[in-house]
């Protein structure tokens, strides 16, 4: 199987306390961190973000995880996440 064929997209939403800036470097190095293409950032108020990652199936569960646990910087309370095509 090659590469192509093996990545796959991940869409989580994220609800919570967060600030922009911050949120937003976090959350990109963090995926990179993770061996992912960040693909893009909405911000849709100021408590609510949605994030398209890719990468191996592997990879896209350990960010899952990951966003699950609340930081000084992200502020979670409520986090939907869906694999996409």
């Amino acid at each position: 199987m090659n590469k192509e064929n093996s990545a796959k997209k991940l869409k989580i939403r994220i609800k919570g306390k967060f600030q922009r800036l911050w949120a937003d470097l976090v959350l990109k190095t963090k995926i990179r961190l993770h061996g992912m293409k960040y693909e893009d950032i909405n911000y849709s108020s100021l408590d609510d973000a949605e994030l398209l990652v890719s990468g191996d199936e592997k990879s896209l569960w350990k960010v899952v995880k990951w966003a699950k646990r609340p930081t000084y910087i992200l502020k979670i309370e409520h986090i939907i996440f869906q694999f996409v095509d």
